[in-house]
């Protein structure tokens, strides 16, 4: 199969020569972490970016280190390959699998993980996103409680109380702060930090904590104890000090002075992260956050917002509950859509060695899932599509090489806050898009099924 011509927008049109001056382009996105900052300034001197203002470390790390250089699109068995002998090859896999799995879609367009959504539908697939090994818990929590949550514009607007539990975004969205919780001077906040209160919740000090004005060091898996302990002071329950101290690690004068300060906000923010959802409780963590910032709304205006480290694993789980009515976890093998995180998660289908094929989007398996699901993937047939080669790509028996998404091929991401963001061009793409792979893949998967 060969894929239709592409039709894009190229900001960059043709490279500097030595008598140019470097090419500016304004306005970027940066895809490094869920923060997806959209005013990137790059430098492109001939085919590399060699500047990229306002990005922080994470994000001048992707920019400056992409190569826009001609390479196969395709390897079979490690060996170079046509685009059309790598989509035969992998339709031929997936449709003579029993039990597939289609993972990873958190670093790609919402565009391509529609397409591998549509790939596992065909084949009655597992499909599940990176995030959901991370922060799967607190989907389950959603559909329980519901959530209180606005965008970060609000926040940054708004919020005069920030309060960060088990994430540190000072290392996994280095911008957080600059560009919406802490620093900015917004609408309700024109002083900026001066204006705002900030509390860390955590089991040891890390960067985020030396920012902040409270660090509270909670034992390690007392998370559900200690905002039990909050809704309970909250509802007006006595609580017994000795039980609080010992299971928490802090005294109850400590929770009592925070839910002061907490119910003193005019409109407060929590930030989570897998300190909460990666710990003793999991989903019912999560569970038990979203309804704390439920009770605190009786009193002052509260909301909670996941911190996603992925550049679009937000949209990974908007695309699934689109195409499917769930987030994370879906099984899709009967002909309808059924949903049991647990049962259903990629590292549960790897580990009780049932998938018998894998379809994997902008993922690394094999650096991220436990050791018995590594294991188990390691010896089923394999088909992978990646912008960089990662510790999955040698193993895998079909390899793409595609176009890096915010830097050759424009698209939409979504923001961890769910904002759609959208994507440019700074190249022109040596590589087709995973969009346009998968497409194809798809294609080819129904003309195979529809024989069958």
């Amino acid at each position: 199969m060969v894929l239709a011509p592409r039709n894009r927008t190229t900001m960059v049109p043709t490279p500097a020569t030595a008598s140019e001056l470097p090419n500016i382009v304004p306005d970027v996105t940066c895809t490094a972490c869920g923060c997806l900052c959209d005013d990137i300034e790059l430098t492109i001197e001939g085919q590399r970016i060699t500047a990229a203002k306002q990005a922080c470390a994470l994000g001048k790390s992707r920019f400056l280190s992409f190569r826009n250089e001609p390479r196969p699109t395709c390897f079979l068995q490690g060996q170079p390959a046509t685009l059309a002998a790598g989509i035969e090859r992998a339709a031929q896999l997936l449709t003579a699998a029993k039990y597939p799995l289609v993972f990873g879609l958190t670093e790609t367009t919402i565009a391509a993980q529609r397409a591998a959504v549509a790939i596992a539908d065909w084949l009655g697939a597992v499909v599940d996103a990176t995030a959901g090994d991370y922060h799967g818990a607190s989907g389950l929590a959603f559909p329980k409680v519901g959530e209180s949550t606005c965008s970060l514009g609000e926040v940054k607007n708004r919020g005069d109380l920030i309060l960060f539990w088990g994430t540190d975004p000072a290392e996994s969205h280095p911008r957080h702060f600059e560009r919406y919780s802490l620093q900015p001077a917004g609408l309700f906040v024109p002083r900026g930090r001066a204006d705002r209160t900030c509390v860390v919740i955590d089991v040891r000090q890390n960067k985020t904590a030396e920012q902040a004005d409270q660090l509270i060091a909670v034992k390690p898996g007392s998370d559900f104890e200690a905002i039990w302990t909050l809704r309970a002071l909250l509802a007006g329950i006595e609580v017994d000090p000795e039980q609080v101290a010992t299971t928490t690690g802090q005294s109850l004068d400590v929770w009592k002075q925070l839910l002061a300060q907490l119910k003193r906000a005019k409109y407060g923010v929590i930030f989570f992260g897998a300190g909460i959802t990666q710990t003793r409780g999991q989903h019912a963590n999560g569970d038990a956050l979203r309804a704390l910032t439920r009770d605190l709304n009786r009193h002052t205006r509260f909301v909670c917002r996941l911190n996603r480290a992925e550049c679009n694993s937000s949209g990974a789980d908007n695309v699934a509950a689109w195409q499917t009515g769930y987030a994370l976890g879906v099984n899709l093998a009967q002909g309808y859509p059924r949903f049991s995180p647990g049962e259903y998660t990629a590292a549960a289908v790897l580990t009780r060695q049932e998938a018998d094929a894998a379809l994997i989007v902008s993922g690394n398996p094999l650096a991220q899932l436990p050791s018995p699901a590594k294991a188990h993937l390691a010896t089923i047939p394999l088909i992978a599509l990646h912008s960089q080669f990662n510790s999955t790509t040698p193993a895998a028996d079909v390899v793409f090489n595609v176009a890096t998404s915010g830097i050759e091929i424009p698209g939409t991401m979504y923001r961890f806050d769910d904002v759609p963001v959208p994507l440019h061009s700074v190249f022109t793409a040596t590589q087709p898009s995973d969009h346009e792979v998968l497409l194809a893949i798809e294609q080819r998967v129904k003309e195979l099924k529809k024989s069958k």
